[in-house]
């Protein structure tokens, strides 16, 4: 199967090379016909910890045609001390811009349908603008739990169906892509999406992945362990998406389905629904898996529902009014026992005064799973300007309360009789440009119920010139009770 792919993308790549660029929602997609190279060098250094370090190039050619290397390391600092912790990953990339075909090599990073239904729980809803096309890419990091694998992407260019089709009424335009990935535990993993414009005003997209793999044995860490041994175990994973875009409105939901040997098989599904545009839109979310649902990575999720809506206003002078709500309970059909609601305004610009406001942030979250143990917590931020300078003032506390074993759950939060203050936070950030560097200063003040208060106060500087940037940040660190440092880099060049 592997080398099938091989075959079909280099098969298809001298046809691919002259095709049409694929319409994006900021315009077409730009080529670039001579050659060029690019350079990158970032990194992130930890007080006395670790360093990490990316190194990439990248060597533009005709027709669209580009080449990447990137090498990742991470060490101990010093660097040269402890050198059997040293961690090194290497990867390769051949891209083609205008069918968006790739070949890739190394360490993955997944997005699109296969990162929608890993892990749903973490995520947040799931609104249309969520649905994002799925694609394949070098991780930019170092993480001990991926393995190198291959990743092919044969697309097509865009081809106009109504010079095939004369009886069509109006403009439609399609392109496809197949897509595979190999590694040592991953027996096949096969992806397919097919998007069709019509009148270049509507946009059609589905989308398809099945995977078989293998997973690895877990050894019990103890006698008493939470997690029991388990040995290797087949697994199949399919999902599938639908998305469909009109200047109006929008609407993408996907499916997915697992089954694993001795545990069973497992749904889950997410839909997004968008209406409106400027200057308000309107949006809704719903998504729901069972209890015996497990990722493509082989975790199992858990069971749950969850729903949430989403209203937006578009003023004059860049005003914006956000207010949503999300409500999730343990399974369909049960009772809402969790919820987060958001308000968001931001001010319109007014010149001629000293000091403005220009953001306004209040959030609500309740946790009510366990009735002798719910938790309430409000966060509140305030953004101002005063000419270049920028300040952000926060506070939030968590509370505490019981119920009654019988009592109805209320999904929101409310003032119960009786009630805990957990924790309490208030700080304050302010930002002030001076030419090409920006100073950020920021202290904040918390105090846990039975705990001593903690006084956090962190300085940093970044410089931004032509070629990149470079942040040094010095901070408390309240583990330790220690002043303590970090150091971040990115710098690139084209040539």
């Amino acid at each position: 199967m592997k080398f099938i792919f091989i075959f079909l993308f280099c098969a298809a790549l001298p046809f691919n090379l002259f095709g049409k660029a694929l319409p994006s929602f900021n315009g077409i997609r730009t080529l670039r016909d001579n050659f060029g190279f690019q350079v990158l060098w970032s990194g992130f250094l930890e007080d006395k910890k670790n360093v990490e370090n990316r190194w990439e190039g990248i060597v533009f050619g005709p027709f669209g045609l580009s080449f990447r290397a990137q090498l990742l390391d991470k060490r101990l600092f010093p660097p040269w001390r402890d050198w059997e912790t040293w961690q090194t990953r290497s990867g390769f990339a051949l891209y083609h811009q205008s069918t968006d075909s790739r070949v890739v090599y190394g360490h993955l990073e997944n997005w699109g349908l296969i990162s929608r239904t890993r892990n749903v729980w973490t995520h947040g809803a799931s609104w249309f603008e969520s649905h994002r096309a799925s694609n394949t890419d070098l991780k930019t990091s170092i993480s001990p739990n991926t393995k190198e694998a291959f990743y092919f992407n044969a697309g097509t260019p865009l081809l106009e169906l109504s010079t095939f089709f004369p009886q069509i009424p109006f403009t439609l335009e399609a392109n496809a892509h197949i897509s595979s990935t190999f590694n040592s535990e991953n027996k096949n993993l096969l992806q397919g999406d097919t998007n069709f414009y019509a009148s270049k005003r509507h946009k059609i997209h589905f989308e398809w992945l099945y995977s078989e793999k293998t997973l690895a044995e877990r050894k019990q860490q103890g006698w008493f362990s939470k997690k029991p041994y388990l040995p290797a175990r087949e697994m199949r994973f399919c999902a599938f998406n639908i998305n469909y875009l009109n200047p109006f409105c929008g609407f993408s939901a996907d499916y997915a389905n697992s089954s694993i040997f001795s545990l069973g098989k497992g749904d889950y599904f997410n839909s997004g629904i968008r209406i409106g545009s400027h200057p308000w839109r309107v949006s809704f979310a719903a998504d729901g898996a069972t209890s015996r649902y497990a990722g493509e990575n082989g975790t199992v999720t858990g069971s749950g529902f969850r729903s949430a809506a989403r209203f937006e206003w578009y003023g004059s002078k860049n005003m914006r009014v956000l207010a949503e709500t999300k409500l999730q309970s343990s399974g369909a059909g049960k009772a809402f026992d969790r919820s987060s609601s958001r308000l968001n305004f931001t001010f319109p610009v007014i010149r001629g005064f000293l000091i403005i406001p220009s953001r306004f942030v209040i959030e609500l979250e309740r946790d009510a799973q366990f009735y002798n143990a719910i938790e309430d917590k409000t966060s509140m931020m305030l953004g101002l300007k005063a000419g270049p300078l920028r300040a952000a003032f926060r506070m939030s506390f968590t509370e505490s309360s019981q119920s009654e074993l019988n009592a109805p759950i209320m999904p929101y939060p409310v003032i119960p009789a009786e009630r805990k203050r957990e924790e309490f936070v208030i700080g304050a950030e302010i930002s002030a440009p001076i030419k090409f560097i920006t100073l950020n200063g920021g202290i904040s003040y918390k105090k846990h119920d039975g705990k001593e208060a903690v006084w956090n106060k962190s300085i940093s500087a970044t410089a931004r010139g032509k070629i990149g940037r470079i942040t040094i940040k010095i901070f408390n660190n309240e583990k330790e009770d220690a002043i303590s440092y970090s150091l971040s880099w990115r710098l690139e060049k084209k040539f």
